[in-house]
């Protein structure tokens, strides 16, 4: 064990590495029924090469296929039986896998076995990779290509980054799916899914030891990979606005995305930014929600986010205006707020309650042992300390007004900003 913390009440955490690399969290929570098993890959939709991109997401789909010890559909048959819920998601960043099951000695040692099968028995080959290109295609036509807040994201994202891979999608280009090869997915399989690229977190009512002694059992002759250095290139300074139209008949009412370049998550300026956003943004009681969709009712949805990401992220913003409501309205309201921040700051009032209401979310977040598992998985994974999301708190409660109008005047600048509208076409 290399240390142990204990954190949110009575949760005891321990780290753990093995000789192959792989590291192993375990949050000890001893009134939980439940225990989630989440498995984090540090890799994301960043780490492909260009006419490669959704690799990271396609593995989702493969690694749910045949492996040497399971016949297809045996993994999700033995999860149900099991009274599992099981998914997985894709990131910039990471990927992760992870199962929630009722706490019992046999299903904990079931899903080490099986999730030890995946990181290292996947049979690719012809057959399913075929047949996978054929679903994620229908499914970025359903998501993207058909959906226009997903057409809309993606254009936002093409048009803010210039060079990051942050500006590509997830799911992958079209044309780069239609591309897939065994030799290319045996190659993302054999260098990405290793013991030493990825971080195992078991939270709920275990016992450390017998834990520990299964994750050896199953894990630790597993070799660990050659994890090529990334060299991911540095997004220039944006120096004017940018704007992409589109207009669909799919479209009722106008919309738009608007996209400002931010910070890297441990930037120290990350924590007034995300306060800000709650101020303006979020909530009943910000200033923008209030005033477009309360009092104006111009608009039926107004909302911003900020990811925690490893590089300099998007601060976004979304508006859906009513119907026969132009989006300039939109437009001149945001724009004039952030100048009226600049100008003349925000009343701590606003602060107090944008950090109650971040606090509240925060510690929401944390009300389940899968809450726990994937705040401490994601952490450790990307921003190579757990202990990040335990200590998180604490840079958002010593956020000053100073620091709320410091960062908008630094970052929510017209030649910071990129915008996506969408318009019916009549």
């Amino acid at each position: 064990m290399l240390e142990e913390i204990k954190t949110w009440g009575d949760v005891h955490i321990s780290k753990y590495k093995l000789d192959n690399g792989l590291t192993v969290l375990l949050a000890v929570e001893k009134k939980s029924p439940v225990f989630a098993y989440y498995t984090y890959f540090n890799v994301g939709s960043r780490h492909e090469e260009e006419g490669k991109t959704g690799l990271a997401h396609f593995f989702e789909h493969l690694l749910f296929k045949e492996s040497k010890n399971l016949k297809e559909g045996e993994f999700d048959r033995l999860m149900e039986e099991n009274g599992a819920q099981t998914n997985a998601s894709t990131w910039v960043d990471w990927t992760n896998y992870y199962q929630v099951l009722p706490v019992d000695a046999e299903k904990i040692e079931l899903v080490v076995r099986l999730e030890a099968e995946r990181l290292q028995n996947m049979q690719i080959n012809e057959k399913q990779v075929t047949s996978e290109m054929g679903v994620v295609q229908n499914e970025r036509r359903f998501r993207v290509d058909n959906d226009i807040d997903g057409t809309m994201n993606e254009a936002l994202n093409r048009l803010a980054y210039e060079k990051h891979p942050y500006g590509r999608p997830i799911i992958g280009w079209m044309e780069d799916i239609t591309k897939y090869n065994v030799q290319d997915c045996l190659a993302f399989y054999n260098t990405y899914y290793a013991p030493n690229n990825a971080t195992i977190v078991i939270a709920g009512n275990i016992d450390p030891r017998k834990t520990m002694t299964l994750i050896q059992k199953y894990y630790g002759e597993i070799p660990a990979s050659q994890i090529p250095e990334k060299e991911i290139p540095i997004e220039p300074s944006q120096t004017k606005e940018k704007r992409k139209k589109i207009s669909r008949s799919d479209i009722e009412a106008e919309k738009a995305l608007y996209a400002y370049h931010a910070t890297a998550y441990d930037h120290p300026d990350t924590p007034a930014i995300e306060l800000l956003s709650e101020i303006l943004f979020n909530g009943e009681g910000a200033r923008l929600y209030k005033q477009m969709i309360i009092e104006e009712e111009i608009a039926s949805e107004v909302n911003a986010w900020f990811g925690h990401l490893k590089d300099p992220a998007l601060f976004q913003i979304s508006v859906s205006m009513r119907k026969r409501q132009p989006i300039q309205k939109a437009h001149n309201r945001i724009f004039a707020e952030f100048k009226k921040v600049q100008k003349e700051g925000v009343t701590q009032q606003e602060l107090d309650r944008a950090k109650n209401r971040f606090e509240m979310s925060y510690y929401g977040s944390l009300g389940t042992v899968g809450g726990k598992a994937r705040a401490l998985g994601q952490y450790d994974v990307v921003f190579g300390d757990y202990k990040k999301a335990v200590k998180l708190m604490d840079r958002y409660q010593s956020v000053t007004l100073e620091d709320i109008q410091r960062v908008s005047q630094k970052y929510f600048v017209a030649s910071n900003r990129s915008i996506v509208e969408a318009r019916p076409k009549r």
